[in-house]
């Protein structure tokens, strides 16, 4: 085999021929190949199941892989703390990386909800 070619067997061995809804989206499952996965305001799509569609994506990561969230806790009382969030990443053995984004430079205004940046490691 040259280069990064794969035969047929290889690439079929690794997609599960599983498929999961999580949220509004339908994805299939190819276990531990993802390097990065990556929520912007997920709120809707994955902390209303929170465990089993956090669960669903480590398992697509690689060892090495990361989960990006950027997420918030609005005025409103929508979306989920940084503390919720870290708490429910820490439960399914990954570490959380906690920044900030509350600069007004990045809204064009000041704000007065919480906005973060979770990077996730696994643990």
């Amino acid at each position: 085999m040259a280069g990064h070619e794969l035969d047929r067997w290889t690439v079929m061995s690794r997609i599960a021929p599983r498929r999961t809804d999580i949220g509004i989206m339908q994805v299939i499952l190819v276990k531990g190949l993802v390097k990065l996965i990556l929520v912007r305001a997920g709120y809707d799509v994955l902390w209303q199941e929170r465990d089993t569609t956090l669960a669903q994506w480590i398992r697509l990561l690689r060892p090495s892989g990361r989960l990006v969230f950027i997420e918030g806790r609005w005025t409103t009382g929508a979306g989920l703390s940084a503390a919720e969030a870290s708490a429910l990443l820490r439960r399914h053995g990954r570490r959380a990386e906690l920044r900030l984004l509350n600069d007004h430079a990045l809204w064009g205004q000041t704000i007065t909800d919480e906005r973060y940046l979770l990077l996730s490691r696994q643990g």
